[in-house]
């Protein structure tokens, strides 16, 4: 979706180099399946067994949302997060895989308080007109320079040009087909292998 991201594995292993204690903790809440369970059959609800079944995300009738907590230095920042879909939009009956990935967004967000990625945030709030505009420029200057950079090095792809490997590696016949944050990181990735191969 032409979405900028932080790996949570990269985010985690800066964090460990930043501070080798710093900790995240996963809230849990009340199983609100459990507990409308419980009133449906007109019972009170047992409060020993809502405690020992508490599960790592929240539930209402807007979608269910996961809430982090990232420890750094002594300092705390939280932050909650809906459980979505692959286009983003929230979900209200989540399985654990969605959770699961729900978990790492929100600890990469919560990170970001603290300082770590906060890049890929910023504008966010920004109207939705304004942000696209800026957010096409970027990437428009990044692809330029990109790929021209990129092309400097074509002889060393012996024969085999950018575009015939970006066209490869992207399964087109046309990158106006793609989306343009794909075609950065298709070439970025490329670039990469032939700065490996030419150590």
């Amino acid at each position: 979706m032409n979405l900028s991201y932080l790996s949570w594995a990269w985010a985690h292993a800066e964090m460990k180099k930043f501070d080798e204690n710093a900790e995240i903790n996963i809230h849990e809440f009340i199983d609100t399946d459990l507990l409308k369970a419980y009133l449906a059959q007109n019972l009170a609800p047992d409060l020993a067994v809502l405690e020992a079944s508490k599960v790592n995300y929240r539930k209402d009738n807007a979608g269910a949302y996961v809430t982090v907590s990232v420890t750094i230095k002594g300092r705390t920042e939280t932050e909650t997060l809906p459980v979505m879909d692959m286009k983003n939009k929230s979900l209200v009956n989540p399985n654990s895989m969605d959770v699961n990935k729900a978990h790492k967004r929100c600890f990469v967000k919560a990170l970001a308080l603290h300082g770590l990625g906060l890049y890929i945030y910023s504008g966010e709030d920004l109207p939705e007109e304004v942000k696209n505009e800026e957010k096409e420029k970027t990437i428009n200057e990044r692809i330029k320079s990109g790929y021209a950079a990129i092309k400097k090095l074509d002889n060393s792809l012996d024969k085999v040009t950018v575009d015939d490997l970006l066209l490869a590696r992207l399964n087109t016949e046309d990158l106006k087909k793609v989306g343009k944050e794909r075609v950065f990181d298709e070439l970025t990735k490329i670039y990469q292998e032939v700065f490996e191969a030419n150590k």
